[in-house]
């Protein structure tokens, strides 16, 4: 009894909060005038299309970012490639002077 009882306050707590957010939602639709309602649309579609370029910038800074780290790693193995050949006189020259 004791289960089913606690089972049916969580339930009741659910819908309580789900009436209290359409009260809400329908208090705010009540009390927002049409020229309220055009410039909060406004600013809705301005935060998307500034998304939507930040995201493009994101991408295009992240290859750049794995271009680099690829030109790095690139350097750093043929370096130690001619290091573990004996090489030091190549590895001083792509050290000192690079390219």
């Amino acid at each position: 009894m004791y289960f089913i009882f606690n089972e049916l306050l969580f339930f009741e707590k659910i819908l309580l909060g789900i009436l209290k957010m359409l009260r809400d939602s329908a208090m705010e639709r009540f009390l927002t005038t049409p020229l309220e309602e055009r410039e909060k649309l406004e600013q809705i579609n301005n935060l998307s299309a500034r998304l939507s370029s930040n995201e493009a910038v994101i991408a295009k800074l992240e290859k750049e970012l794995n271009d680099a780290i690829a030109e790095r790693d690139s350097e750093v193995s043929q370096i130690v490639y001619f290091f573990r050949q004996g090489h030091i006189a190549t590895v001083y020259r792509l050290i000192v002077i690079p390219t």
